[in-house]
């Protein structure tokens, strides 16, 4: 019984841990732009209000509105496993990484407007401690790799490059506009 144990934890550690760490990475590559987004959205006259109440929800209806996204988006997930299964994988791939974007901008925008609240509740505040924790190990972890060194050094560049391109635009638009 103890090796059976023993095996399948080896087998969920190397087939769910890496798609644990892929969703923890895309999740933090996308929270706070996305979050950024939600509240630009979330200044439109109608949804300003709606922010406010949300904001303002007591402990029990901060959680409910905490688990509104999931709800929401679960058909649409369903969906795209009905297309996968009927061979349309990319069309329900397409359909499902939508969904985990548009989920995780209004499950941000949620929890920032709700975070007093969320917090106040126990069992919540150890849960988000926790996933704080194991969020800090897995990208500690993936930091550490040569990998990821490496794809810092080619975003460092590109951007050096987009940035050194856009000076080089502004300033020849000024040299431009100073001609007579």
């Amino acid at each position: 019984m103890r090796v059976l144990r023993r095996e399948l934890r080896r087998v969920l550690r190397w087939t769910i841990l890496p798609l644990v760490v892929v969703v923890i990475l895309l999740e933090d590559w996308l929270w706070d732009p996305l979050q950024r987004l939600a509240a630009l959205i979330g200044r439109l006259p109608g949804l300003r209000r709606l922010e406010i109440a949300i904001a303002g929800l007591p402990p029990k209806g901060a959680l409910a509105m905490f688990l509104v996204p999931s709800v929401v988006l679960f058909p649409f997930k369903l969906l795209a496993l009905a297309a996968m299964a009927r061979g349309m994988l990319l069309a329900g791939l397409c359909v499902a990484v939508a969904a985990k974007v548009v989920g995780t901008a209004l499950v941000a925008r949620i929890f920032t407007l709700c975070k007093p609240a969320l917090l106040s509740v126990p069992w919540f505040a150890r849960a988000h401690a926790w996933i704080g924790d194991l969020r800090a190990r897995v990208l500690g972890w993936v930091r550490a790799t040569a990998a990821y060194r490496a794809v810092q050094r080619v975003r460092a560049r590109l951007a050096a490059t987009r940035a050194g391109i856009m000076t080089r635009l502004w300033r020849a638009s000024r040299r431009q506009l100073k001609r007579p």
